[in-house]
């Protein structure tokens, strides 16, 4: 069958979808889980496929490393699931009931979207999570992973399905896409898809949503800043830096530029370099950088640039009022940045001062194991944080559980709540 005869069916699957309860999904994934541990043997060997014609095909060892499906990528996966069963149901929860005149009641509950195309980079462990969640929240999925990954996906998408359908979900629940040529004839689905999520490169992104006429949620870099104050703890600030661009170099909230405090450049710009070249990442700069410690030049692009790679860009602010208008301007706004000030000092402007999109609460700094992590100050109302990955597409839900659906909140209140590493 066609894309578009599989998005056909997929359109009179969905409200069979929509309907089905919260225990058929969860048994749904349940199976899903059962499947991947089972059946892993035969998902380590498709990978191993894969990277051997990675390496074959010279391709960037940032890339490699996202191909890469071993035994932590599949733990990190099945214990996604385990919290995506835990999670209250999505579907069918009232989140606004108003009477608006006697007897005339008005009432807002979420439901799923429908039928939801995702384009996404060769990462393996990113189709594990996309279509759980599409389960999870009741709707049908095309998924277009990276070709570099063909053969770890193929295995993967077919125990997923399979596993669905056991417990229940109509066959038209998920549908794989593997051509170059399935996603111009997926972008013609307008009467069909009922949204896109392409994920991938500025080009790619903007090339989907000048050739289709269906809803399209994207983005694409991820320029992560940490500015550092001038009254910040220096040995800490040196430990977050080099955590932050090195433990996932290639993941899309990696550190890749370190605003730095003009008045403190003399003193802290040559640990930083020295911890950079101790843990091999390569440093750039302008001219004022340079004259404190050797840089290699900016990119075309400049300060918009993101590595993917052991390499940071380093600029000098002053004070934390440039660093915001830095994080503005050059910022990605849909990502992460990391403030290291004294504690209480000048956080309320900082969180005031960025784009809205890119608004946290104070955070503080705790270690777990060997790496440092970020931690809310105080308890969230709503209860704890959940992963990226496991934002729930819901449609007509206000909801303030992930750092996504609040960005998406403070822009387009009456927008659905979408969850979305994406630059390949």
């Amino acid at each position: 069958m066609s894309i578009r005869e599989d998005a056909q069916q997929m359109k009179l699957d969905a409200p069979i979808m929509a309907a089905t309860g919260i225990d058929n999904r969860n048994d749904a994934l349940r199976r899903v889980k059962e499947a991947l541990l089972a059946h892993a043997d035969e998902v380590f060997a498709a990978n191993a496929q894969d990277l051997t014609a990675a390496q074959a095909n010279e391709v960037a060892p940032q890339i490699v490393k996202r191909l890469r499906f071993d035994e932590h990528k599949l733990a990190d996966v099945t214990a996604g699931i385990d919290q995506l069963v835990a999670l209250p149901d999505p579907v069918g929860r009232v989140t606004l009931d108003r009477e608006l005149d006697e007897g005339l009641e008005l009432r807002r509950v979420t439901c799923p979207i429908g039928v939801i195309g995702v384009i996404f980079e060769a990462r393996p462990d990113a189709l594990v999570q996309i279509s759980t969640l599409c389960l999870k929240s009741g709707n049908c999925a095309i998924l277009k992973g990276g070709r570099e990954t063909t053969n770890t996906n193929r295995v993967l998408f077919a125990l997923i399905h399979d596993a669905a359908v056991a417990a229940g979900l109509p066959d038209g629940c998920l549908k794989q896409a593997e051509s170059h040529a399935d996603i111009d004839e997926l972008l013609a689905c307008d009467r069909e898809v009922d949204l896109l999520i392409p994920r991938g490169s500025n080009a790619f992104v903007r090339y989907i949503m000048d050739h289709t006429k269906i809803p399209v949620m994207g983005h694409s870099d991820g320029i992560c800043h940490m500015y550092i104050d001038a009254e910040a703890d220096q040995d800490q600030a040196l430990r977050l830096v080099i955590d932050a661009k090195t433990q996932y170099v290639a993941a899309c909230n990696a550190l890749e530029t370190c605003l730095v405090d003009r008045a403190i450049a003399p003193v802290f710009l040559p640990r930083l370099a020295s911890s950079c070249a101790d843990a091999g990442v390569v440093l750039h700069g302008d001219d004022e950088v340079r004259a404190y410690i050797p840089v290699e030049p900016l990119g075309e692009d400049g300060y918009r640039h993101e590595y993917l790679d052991m390499a940071l860009t380093v600029a000098l602010v002053d004070g934390v009022d440039a660093a915001c208008d830095h994080i503005n301007r050059y910022g990605s706004h849909h990502t992460a940045r990391r403030p290291l000030l004294p504690a209480g000092r000048l956080r309320g402007r900082l969180c005031q001062r960025e784009h809205p999109l890119c608004r946290r609460l104070p955070l503080r700094v705790r270690r777990r194991g060997r790496h440092l992590h970020r931690q809310d100050p105080r308890p969230r109302p709503c209860g704890p944080r959940r992963p990226r990955h496991l934002q729930v597409p819901v449609a007509g839900a206000r909801r303030h559980r992930g750092r996504l659906c609040q960005r998406q909140e403070t822009l387009h209140p009456s927008r659905p709540a979408l969850g979305s590493e994406s630059t390949a």
